[in-house]
């Protein structure tokens, strides 16, 4: 298992085997082939876990819909400013 987001990457690149990675680690790697995606249609879910009350706290409602504004179906912002590599096509 890799300690961090480089050695991971290097483990790829090598072969050996396939993981989740962040683009802003393998986005030059995918946009040169080195790399290829998988699995682009399934998306991992982001999931908020707080306890079960009748009434979800005012401040909490309000992270949630931050965090749904931020996140919702946005690339994430290395994406949207970078012209180094391509976005992923489905």
């Amino acid at each position: 298992m890799a300690v961090d987001g480089d050695e991971q990457r290097d483990a790829l690149l090598a072969g050996a085997g396939i993981a989740q990675m962040p683009t802003f680690i393998v986005g030059v790697d995918l946009a040169t082939g080195r790399l290829l995606p998988l699995l682009e249609r399934y998306p991992l879910p982001l999931h908020a876990v707080f306890p079960e009350r009748k009434h979800v706290p005012a401040k909490v409602s309000a992270f949630l819909e931050f965090i749904d504004r931020r996140l919702g179906s946005e690339p994430p912002p290395w994406e949207r400013a970078s012209t180094d590599f391509p976005a992923a096509a489905d």
